[in-house]
């Protein structure tokens, strides 16, 4: 994977809308033996609305603020690209099948869970259609 190929979006919890900003993100140690204790923050500004930056300023998120989304790699049917956290549906085994993307660590790979809880590979499905995400529907 290159790093233009690299995407995410960032959810604020505060103000309940994804944030359009270009960020980057800053470590602060507590202890610079322990590095391990650490807070998490990212700075973003508003490049595509400078106006913007004059409201909010520089604005700092610490890692309770906000949630990091990471892009699948893949788009939906209709070139929208799938990000962790968003809502699918798509038509398999005779039946449409929703659920919410998630990252596995421990399998290093996105997965859907359907709302019954089940797992499923979900690249290997054709004609799937991003129907919402997490923080602004449910299944």
């Amino acid at each position: 994977m290159k790093l233009s190929d690299f995407d995410f979006r960032i959810w604020d919890y505060k103000r309940k809308t994804f944030i359009n900003y270009q960020c980057q993100m800053s470590f602060i140690f507590n202890n610079e033996r322990n590095k391990e204790n650490y807070l998490k923050v990212m700075d973003c500004f508003d490049n595509k609305n400078p106006k913007n930056n004059e409201f909010y300023g520089l604005k700092s998120y610490n890692s309770n603020d906000i949630e990091i989304e990471l892009w699948t790699g893949l788009r939906d049917r209709n070139g929208k690209k799938i990000f962790e956290g968003d809502i699918l549906e798509f038509f398999a085994t005779g039946e449409i099948i929703a659920g919410h993307i998630v990252y596995d660590k421990e399998e290093a790979r996105f997965e859907l869970i359907t709302s019954n809880k089940d797992v499923l590979d979900f690249t290997f499905y054709s004609d799937i259609e991003i129907i919402g995400n997490i923080h602004e529907n449910h299944i």
